[in-house]
C-alpha cells in the first residue's frame, strides 16, 4: 500500500468518525463495507455497533 492510498484511507475513516452518531455518518458507514480497505470497514462495524441502533441499520445491510 502507498503513501497516497494509506492517506485516503485514514481520509476516510476520519470522516467515518466525525460523522458518528448523525443520520450521514450512518449512510456512510453502511457505504463503507464495501470499502476495499479492511481498516474503513473496520471502523465503520465499530461505529455502526457502538453509535446505531440495530432497527436503524438492519433492513439496510
Amino acid at each position: 500500500m502507498g503513501k497516497q492510498n494509506n492517506h485516503l484511507v485514514e481520509e476516510k475513516r476520519q470522516k467515518l468518525k466525525e460523522l458518528r452518531g448523525s443520520p450521514e455518518g450512518l449512510s456512510i458507514a453502511l457505504k463503507s463495507f464495501e470499502d476495499e480497505s479492511w481498516r474503513v470497514r473496520k471502523t465503520a462495524l465499530g461505529i455502526l455497533l457502538e453509535d446505531y441502533e440495530p432497527r436503524q441499520y438492519l433492513d439496510k445491510l
